[in-house]
């Protein structure tokens, strides 16, 4: 079965990787594109075509027509639910082909990407197919005889910009409430990680039946994103990534059209447990599951434990045990338990981290180092790391 998955990915990583655009794929204006890279081995898995800011224009226009002349907006409810969730079964249907090229292009286990991330995307079609007849307006009573009243309308055009650690997934998150609220959408994925979506993008065209220029994709790096943002056709910019890039998006729509935006950036989320907890062996196994699962590369991870004194030294030390019986591994090895950084600079960050922790002095008690043992040493596999004796003014 895994090489089933593996060959078919293969085969279908071998056509041309390119935009889709008011209802159809077409080549990027200019000519540029990105290398895919697959993190367990460092080798190349497709070269991705780079949209221009021609080719944002065009997807925009193509939104803000089918916005305008689709009929999209004023389609009964009933129809877009049944929409909505068409597109949650094809992810469905889909399922062993979209995790297979998460994981190719992200790092995490297939396991994650079949179990976690496949099952939660289709869920969020959906969810909001059931919002779309109960997100409503109301009346407001007011002093002599006049109606006062809100009407509840799309905004138009949805600049969607996902990032690399949940590709699809949060994607979802953008792409299912725009639609069920009658936006049309423009979606920027991360270089790094496009494959599931590109296929997404494909599925979906292929089995439900999306009026053209309602559901559009450029690919492409920050300065697609940074076109996307001050694009004046574009009327709401929803992004998730770094604290950096968020305000750097809220400047670029503040000085374009002041747009609508919505940011989720990081997180340095804490635990606390306290001395009476119930079930001491459970709450150190599942805290340690919470923060390393899918590589750590989660912004809702718990990522500090503050802990009582009286079983301070006791949960380090079976944190430790845990971190130092973790096998790293290619993604698609049953036996791997953790799969690769997702990308190189992610990486270097990470290894950076770790030095300026031991430098500053706090305490190594897990992990600190890259591992090696995994495909001849070419991968981007980080050791589960622990320390301890961390203090506030530590960048750590």
């Amino acid at each position: 079965m895994e090489s089933a998955r593996l060959d078919w990915a293969r085969e279908w990583l071998t056509s041309a990787k390119q935009l889709f655009i008011d209802g159809t794929w077409r080549a990027a204006s200019g000519g540029e594109a990105n290398d895919v890279i697959n993190p367990a081995n460092g080798q190349t898995l497709v070269r991705v075509q780079s949209a221009g800011a021609t080719d944002v224009d065009a997807a925009v226009a193509a939104a803000r027509r089918a916005f305008a002349n689709s009929g999209w907006r004023a389609l009964a409810n009933r129809q877009r639910a049944t929409l909505l969730q068409r597109i949650g079964e094809v992810v469905r249907v889909h399922r062993a082909e979209l995790a297979t090229l998460l994981s190719l292009e992200n790092g995490k286990l297939y396991r994650e990407s079949y179990d976690d991330d496949m099952p939660d995307t289709a869920d969020v079609f959906d969810y909001y197919a059931g919002w779309i007849d109960k997100l409503y307006g109301e009346t407001c009573p007011v002093d002599g005889p006049f109606l006062n009243y809100t009407l509840r309308q799309p905004l138009g055009v949805c600049g969607l910009i996902a990032p690399w650690n949940y590709p699809l997934l949060l994607a979802a998150w953008k792409i299912a409430p725009a639609l069920a609220m009658g936006n049309t959408v423009v979606l920027k994925p991360s270089p790094f990680t496009p494959l599931s979506t590109i296929r997404f993008f494909e599925i979906v065209h292929e089995s439900v039946d999306l009026p053209p220029g309602v559901l559009n994709l450029v690919l492409g790096d920050t300065a697609v994103g940074e076109a996307l943002t001050r694009h004046p056709g574009v009327d709401k910019v929803s992004f998730t990534g770094s604290t950096a890039v968020g305000r750097h998006i809220v400047r670029g729509a503040a000085d374009s059209n002041l747009k609508s935006v919505s940011l989720e950036l990081g997180g340095k989320s804490p635990n606390i447990v306290f001395d009476d907890v119930p079930d001491f062996d459970f709450a150190v196994a599942r805290s340690f599951q919470l923060m390393f699962a899918q590589k750590g590369e989660k912004c809702s991870e718990p990522t500090r434990f503050l802990l009582q004194r009286g079983i301070y030294d006791q949960f380090v030390a079976q944190l430790a045990r845990h971190a130092e019986a973790v096998v790293c591994g290619d993604p698609f090895d049953t036996l791997s338990q953790q799969g690769p950084q997702c990308h190189r600079a992610h990486f270097e960050k990470i290894m950076q981290s770790i030095d300026g922790g031991k430098r500053a002095g706090a305490r190594l008690r897990a992990g600190g180092e890259r591992d090696t043992r995994g495909n001849n040493g070419q991968g981007l596999f980080v050791r589960p790391t622990i320390f301890d004796e961390v203090h506030p003014e530590m960048r750590l």
